[in-house]
């Protein structure tokens, strides 16, 4: 793991575009089978788009009630505009019942 500190740099939308982050981007890969890139997200913050040239891909993660559908649509547009593909999505804090799943999401006492 490689945090990136408790200070944020003065421009990082300059610094994702930099040299220095394509190799370091370059050696991850050759050393590891999967890169993961955790960031703010594509729709609310323009610095992490440059990233999306030098990656294989992204994984849009949401909340139930808390994104909005033009959210989505506007990271698809996103997305299509810079050559970028959606690998997945993932939700979380998802309430399911009355699925097999049940057991997995009751409480103690429930």
């Amino acid at each position: 793991m490689l945090v990136a500190g408790s200070h944020s740099p003065p421009n990082p939308g300059e610094l994702l575009r930099s040299n220095a982050m394509q190799l370091l981007l370059a050696a991850a890969t050759t050393s590891y089978d999967l890169v993961v890139i955790d960031t703010p997200p594509l729709t609310a913050v323009s610095d992490v788009l440059p990233l999306l040239r030098l990656v294989d891909g992204v994984i849009a993660v949401g909340r139930p009630g808390h994104d909005r559908r033009h959210a989505a649509a506007n990271l698809r547009d996103t997305l299509e505009a810079s050559g970028g593909v959606l690998l997945g999505v993932v939700v979380n804090g998802l309430k399911v019942k009355g699925t097999a799943y049940d057991a997995y999401y009751t409480s103690p006492g429930s």
